[in-house]
């Protein structure tokens, strides 16, 4: 398995003031944001230039006696991101070098629960500080309403029926001290405050937002009757927005919530921007419907505002260009679940944007950028889980931000060089779970984690129908790392995977992914690949076809399926030794089969060739008919009994628990194992 499963060598005894440099010198350890159901540390270090050095990582729930085993963490050793090789320095946007550190995470815990995580630092060439320590921290709870707030009644203009006071007619009216549909629509301050609910009951809510002065909805002035010219306002005359900055806390949301009565749809009416929460804390929208709408949700602007812990839950956004987007690095906390959110592309076909031979002339190409980003986020803490995504450019992302900040407020270089401020430890966006989405119909990447910084977790997503050159994505990643555990990957011809771009520090361990155009491309460093399942369904890219600037990269325990016809399906680009940031110093070298690849590069010598038939039911994509859209009812992707991809995995702590067999299975689901639920739960 490489060096990073190297078996840890206790030396918690030694305390020598100084060490040779390849030692280990134990400095700074902190937690990360904790998200529900995972916690993360950091340890610097310094030394240990033979990356020899290991730290155990176990954990329990707080009053536990046993303790569990969860994954090593992460070496970070100086890896550095640069966009564009060969790009002049003076133009590149950002040239980030990867501190010398420890990181990692433990997956699948409880919510709301307090934690004690023990880590044990071992080194062959020695260890300078105290190897064994113990960190006690807790998970966040799912957010939810107060029980004990005020509670306000939203119904909609026209609303003939009895109201539950007190009552408003449009949100506006409830979350502010009121609304004009005039020159004073921002006027009103927020009337909502921590603990508050605003129930909105059943209808369809859709301001006249091109009527200026329409004072349908509620009078003039509070106790005033307006007269009343058109459709209703709502108080969001031209730009038909939404502006709502309450400020709740992470114990005492405001809540938005559908009252139990209906359906509540908010119709954008075709404007660019729905609910604009740059500035909010700790607002909970629960079954509040969109559609019509070019954004949802904005939560945040690069060097301007944004917001923290927004939760959307239990919604349809539909018919929109993008569902929520924050690009603020003061954003955190969001929890995003249980939603579907549909956008504008083609429903009936998959439509790709780029010029290749797979999608040129093909019907609807190129792809119009009708809808953008499902879900863009920045900042740390965020949770998006069992959402389904249909007919967006991408579906999850990281914002491509570039370098991490130092602090929210300052990204130009020259003022951190000004200040004298060190961006290497910035966390940027750190501490991310996207997990159990159901994606497809997507004319670019299903999960792209651009930008992200340390612990991202991508994990039991399932994609289906992936145009773009890649169904899971870091372009790049700042240090790393990311984690791609148990995802799934079909449906294209034009569709990769791949672990990273021109970025550092991925780790892709039991993925199931079918890639038309090769597992890999780019340039990443510091990648490491277990447990995996790779089908590659052309003939004239390789299978494998991995590039990294360092040749600590690892890949083992693989199982691979080739098309029929490839005459070098691996491919390995790495620079002989150590690292290398430039592109002359990499070596390519491509191979017939998988026995001389391993002779050649010693990478994957525990891994083995396979076919279609370890699946229960399996074909590869049509490469005649890239434009088809597959239902993944009509496959089964679990493994059969006795085949190749059985028992055939490395163990790695936290992560292949569930092995049921002699040893772990390649590919995301477990023999035995009931597969994960992807998309809104019931």
């Amino acid at each position: 398995m490489g060096r990073f499963f190297t078996t840890l060598a206790m030396t918690a005894g030694l305390s020598a003031p100084a060490l040779a440099a390849d030692g280990l010198s134990l400095g700074k350890l902190a937690l990360e944001p904790p998200t529900l159901r995972a916690l993360a540390v950091e340890w610097t270090i310094e030394g240990d230039d033979n990356r020899n050095a290991a730290v155990r990582v176990q954990y329990r729930a707080k009053g536990a006696s046993a303790w569990k085993d969860g994954a090593p963490l992460f070496r970070l050793q100086g890896e550095r991101v640069l966009p564009e090789m060969g790009l002049a320095p003076d133009l590149a946007q950002f040239d980030y070098t990867a501190p010398n550190m420890f990181t990692g995470s433990i997956f699948d815990l409880t919510p709301g629960l307090d934690y004690e995580i023990r880590l044990t630092a071992g080194d062959p060439d020695g260890v300078a500080g105290v190897a064994i320590q113990t960190l006690s921290a807790r998970t966040r709870p799912v957010p939810a309403a107060s029980t004990d707030g005020r509670v306000f009644h939203v119904y909609p203009a026209g609303y003939a029926g009895p109201k539950q006071e007190p009552a408003f007619e449009g949100l506006l009216r409830a979350y502010n001290t009121w609304s004009e549909h005039a020159d004073w629509n921002h006027v009103y301050n927020p009337r909502v405050r921590p603990g508050d609910v605003i129930l909105v009951h059943a209808g369809v809510y859709r301001g006249d937002r091109l009527e200026y002065g329409n004072y349908s909805v509620g009078g003039l002035k509070p106790g005033v009757k307006g007269p009343g010219v058109g459709g209703p306002g709502y108080g969001i005359p031209f730009d038909g927005m939404y502006l709502l900055q309450g400020k709740g806390t992470a114990e005492r949301p405001i809540t938005i919530k559908a009252a139990g009565d209906g359906e509540v749809w908010f119709d954008g009416a075709g404007a660019h921007e729905l609910f604009n929460v740059m500035g909010a804390e700790f607002n909970i929208f629960d079954g509040i419907n969109i559609r019509n709408i070019d954004i949802a949700y904005r939560a945040g602007l690069k060097r301007l505002a944004g917001a923290k812990g927004l939760t959307i839950v239990n919604s349809k956004i539909v018919d929109v260009g993008s569902a929520v987007i924050t690009d603020y690095e003061g954003s955190t906390d969001f929890y995003i679940a249980d939603n579907t959110i549909i956008g504008r592309a083609s429903a009936d076909h998959l439509v790709g944007w780029d010029a290749s031979m797979i999608w040129k002339d093909t019907p609807g190409w190129p792809a119009p950028l009708t809808s953008f980003r499902a879900i863009e986020l920045y900042g740390p803490g965020h949770v998006v889980e069992f959402n389904r995504i249909e007919r967006f450019h991408d579906g999850i992302t990281l914002a491509t931000y570039g370098e991490p900040d130092t602090l929210a407020e300052m990204t130009y270089p020259g003022d951190r060089a000004r200040l004298g401020l060190n961006p290497t430890y910035a966390p940027g966006p750190n501490a991310v779970d996207i997990m159990n989405n159901n994606i497809s119909n997507i004319a670019d990447i299903c999960v792209e984690p651009d930008g992200g910084a340390r612990n991202i977790r991508v994990m039991r997503n399932r994609c289906f129908n992936i145009a773009g050159s890649h169904g899971l994505r870091s372009q790049p990643s700042f240090g790393g790392p990311h984690y791609f555990i148990r995802n799934v990957v079909y449906g294209a011809i034009g569709a990769g995977g791949g672990p990273a771009a021109d970025g550092s520090g991925v780790v892709f361990w039991n993925n199931t992914v079918f890639a038309g155009s090769g597992f890999g491309g780019g340039r990443g460093a510091n990648l490491h690949l277990a447990n995996n399942l790779l089908v590659g369904t052309s003939a004239n890219t390789p299978v494998l076809n991995m590039a990294t600037f360092t040749a600590y990269s690892t890949s083992d325990h693989n199982g691979f399926v080739a098309a029929a016809g490839a005459a070098k399906p691996f491919a390995w680009t790495a620079p002989a030794t150590g690292a290398a940031y430039a592109s002359s110093a990499l070596v390519a070298r491509n191979f017939p089969d998988l026995a001389a690849y391993q002779k050649a590069t010693g990478q994957d010598r525990h891994s083995r060739m396979a076919g279609l038939e370890v699946f229960r039911r399996a074909a590869a994509p049509d490469p005649a008919d890239p434009g088809r859209l597959y239902d993944p009812a009509a496959l089964d992707l679990r493994l059969r009994p006795r085949s190749a991809a059985v028992d055939a995995g490395a163990r790695i702590p936290g992560v292949t628990d569930d092995a049921t067999g002699t040893a772990p299975d390649l590919g995301a689901y477990e023999l035995g194992v009931e597969p994960p639920h992807y998309g809104p739960r019931p």
